[in-house]
């Protein structure tokens, strides 16, 4: 019975790795999407103020 306990608090603990790994990867994503969008977006508003000042 302890042999089987063993087995799955190791495979309990993989999965809790593993899915500890995944959540910082979708973080790490998100935040360079974000912050390439919040880039752009600087960068429209900027190029839309300066043609603004053209007129």
């Amino acid at each position: 019975m302890t042999d089987l306990f063993n087995v799955w608090s190791v495979a309990f603990k993989e999965a809790s790795t593993l899915a500890t790994h995944n959540i910082e990867v979708a973080r790490t994503n998100f935040e360079e999407v974000n912050d390439t969008i919040t880039a752009e977006k600087k960068a429209a508003i900027k190029s839309a103020a300066a043609h603004e000042k053209q007129k």
